[in-house]
């Protein structure tokens, strides 16, 4: 969390490009400089990076809700897999649109597997990822309050479209097979998870 770290010595672990304190602004610097050093946990580092407790507490518990779905039915390495290609994939796209500002959060990742488990169900026609209609329409028009600029502080902290598109490209790109799976029998799946 940003609040905690006043002093912003750990913030500079988190953030996609380095950055100095120049007065009460941080200046940063370019991705390309932070990438040339070898610091490249920066590409995934900001979705760690959260702005309250409600922030984080919302994200986790999407993460949760969405990525057990995703680990029970596609297994670890998918679910593994998914997370660092939409959290790679997103804040990569964050900073081509934004630049060198302080971003971060999980909500993008979050609606990277939205964005999975929706064309996963639509593609493959596998309905044990399938979300109700009711969340999809929530997490959908919730994307689109954030997108026009209503919440500004929401909207700057993060931007979930670029993850939720990075989500839908890639719902294809992984094996259709359960060869990725590790350790999972399909009847070990619960229904109270699987809609």
């Amino acid at each position: 969390l940003c609040s905690f770290d006043t002093e912003l010595r750990w913030l500079h672990w988190f953030t996609f490009s380095d950055f100095q304190v120049v007065g009460r602004r941080l200046v940063f610097e370019s991705a390309a400089a932070s990438q040339a050093r070898g610091q490249y946990w920066r590409l995934l580092s900001p979705v760690f990076l959260h702005f309250g407790v409600l922030h984080l507490a919302f994200n986790l518990l999407w993460y949760w809700e969405f990525g057990r779905r995703l680990e029970r039915v596609r297994g670890r390495m998918t679910a593994l897999a998914v997370l660092l290609i939409t959290g790679v994939g997103g804040n990569i796209a964050q900073y081509i649109i934004d630049g060198d500002v302080l971003f971060g959060g999980l909500s993008g990742v979050i609606y990277g597997l939205l964005g999975y488990a929706w064309m996963w169900t639509r593609l493959s026609g596998d309905r044990r990822l399938a979300l109700p209609r009711g969340v999809l329409v929530f997490m959908l028009a919730w994307l689109l309050i954030c997108m026009s600029g209503v919440l500004e502080e929401t909207s700057s902290s993060d931007e979930p479209e670029n993850y939720l598109i990075v989500g839908i490209d890639n719902a294809s790109d992984l094996p259709a097979d359960d060869s990725v799976r590790i350790g999972r029998d399909p009847s070990d799946l619960r229904s109270d998870t699987i809609m």
